[in-house]
């Protein structure tokens, strides 16, 4: 079996996901979407998909998730709900 390539699948990977949020930019529409969302048929409408789950993923990868958090708690999101629910 041949060993993966992790920095050529990590440089795709990024630059699939530069091109994502790049596209969102050239729509009109924009759909924030959490859970078991039909993106096929959104996206059949010309309407972008934005999952914000994968957003609060991404942020708390990056150890970002504190100015987020105390954004969201000092305009009145609850201090005891889930933090990706707080960074969104």
């Amino acid at each position: 079996m041949s060993k993966v390539n992790r920095i050529k699948c990590t440089a795709k990977i990024s630059g699939m996901m530069d091109e994502y949020y790049a596209s969102m930019n050239e729509r009109k529409h924009l759909a924030w979407c959490m859970g078991p969302v039909p993106y096929e048929l959104i996206q059949a409408m010309g309407v972008s998909c934005f999952q914000s789950e994968s957003s609060s993923a991404r942020i708390s990868g990056g150890h970002d998730q504190a100015p987020f958090i105390e954004y969201g708690q000092a305009n009145g999101v609850n201090a005891d709900i889930c933090s990706y629910a707080k960074i969104n």
